[in-house]
């Protein structure tokens, strides 16, 4: 097994120390280096370091200050990370995690740089009411492209920078998950009735990949240069992409599965002239004639 640096034990001893404090625990000298295998000098270096943060009881143990109380846990750090879409950036280990997350917040040696996100505050009203109304299972209605709705909503989502709306639109004795987008949706009440939310639509919302919820989904296969193939092994970047095959030229066959063409043509056009729908091959006719009719 290869062996730690000093400056990796050093933030792996950190890192652990701090989720122990924010978890609530208290720590003497003799259990800091019980914990750690760490002489006394170190312990007293380590908590001269952590100083700014924690505070010694009349029982000599040091315990979170209390400015720092009832802040942030790991559980919270961790819930946010992945609100926002990050959780999947930082290595996958506890100490690692809380350490790397610390390190964005002090100019350290990680920098995220991802979507840009729209300004929220031009709806924050219209969200703040949304979120009383799903918190409270009541159904509620809006007008939404010159149409008014009759909705259950169940979730607010944010993909690719914009917020949306989840919900099930209720029309005669036809019911549809939609996707609303919020800068869209206007004139919104409760109406006051309740309704019960179904798991089975929640854990739709969760599973699916964007905001695109129709029941059928129509699998693509696609094919990728070699050129770009890289970056297709490394992360998804299509809807429920699965490799395929690897071609012997270091290409790729991969699969999508997807709601429409609206949702995979701007991704294909995207990666033009790397990425090529090999079938369903109307598809890719249909995709030609639509950049035809642009230019």
């Amino acid at each position: 097994m290869e062996k730690k640096g000093k400056n990796e034990v050093l933030a792996d001893r950190y890192a652990d120390a701090l989720m122990r404090f924010y978890s609530g625990e208290k720590l003497n000298c003799a259990t800091w280096m019980d914990l750690y295998s760490v002489t006394e000098r170190t312990f007293f270096r380590d908590i001269n370091r952590l100083g700014p943060i924690i505070e010694k009881d009349d029982a000599g143990y040091y315990e979170l200050s209390p400015q720092f109380k009832g802040k942030l846990n790991l559980s919270d750090l961790r819930q946010f990370a992945k609100f926002v879409g990050v959780e999947p950036l930082f290595p996958n280990n506890d100490k690692r995690f809380l350490l790397a997350l610390l390190d964005t917040l002090t100019s350290g040696s990680y920098l995220v740089k991802g979507h840009h996100y729209e300004d929220s505050s031009q709806f924050d009203s219209k969200m703040k009411k949304l979120d009383d109304i799903i918190k409270k299972s009541l159904c509620c209605q809006f007008r939404y492209n010159a149409k008014q709705r009759l909705v259950h909503p169940y979730k607010l989502i944010n993909s690719k920078g914009i917020w949306y709306l989840a919900g099930v639109e209720q029309s005669g004795k036809d019911t549809v998950l939609k996707a609303y987008n919020m800068n869209k949706l206007d004139q919104l009440f409760d109406t006051g009735e309740q309704f019960k939310a179904q798991p089975e639509v929640i854990q739709k919302i969760i599973d699916e990949d964007g905001i695109w919820f129709s029941e059928e989904k129509t699998e693509v296969i696609l094919k990728v240069v070699p050129e770009a193939a890289y970056y297709f092994t490394r992360r998804q970047l299509f809807p429920h992409q699965t490799i395929v095959k690897e071609l012997e030229d270091g290409g790729l066959i991969f699969s999508s599965k997807v709601s429409s063409q609206k949702q995979l043509f701007p991704l294909v056009q995207y990666w033009m002239p790397h990425v090529r729908i090999i079938a369903p091959t109307d598809w890719h006719d249909g995709l030609i004639k639509n950049m035809k009719d642009y230019i």
